[in-house]
């Protein structure tokens, strides 16, 4: 049975200046700027690693759906939300 899910993506320095300048903030601080009362089921954080930043987005299907047993069943209502 799976509870959460978690994306990845690696950043070009672009997409870093891009964000930044969007957010009015350094890129760690991003997070902070979000309003995350909107997304109680999913969040996400920015890291450097080897000198690479990367982007991690955790979505915790239990709060998704406010539900305890997640089932293949479920598939359906975790994509349209």
């Amino acid at each position: 049975m799976i509870h959460t899910c978690e994306f990845y993506a690696i950043l070009k320095k672009e997409v870093v200046g891009f964000l930044e300048e969007r957010f009015n903030t350094k890129i760690t601080l991003i997070t902070e700027k979000i309003d995350t009362e909107k997304f109680n089921s999913v969040y996400f954080y920015f890291y450097k690693l080897y000198g690479v930043w990367r982007f991690n987005l955790v979505v915790d299907f239990i709060k998704l759906l406010n539900k305890s047993e997640i089932s293949e069943n479920d598939y359906e209502e975790i994509e349209k939300n």
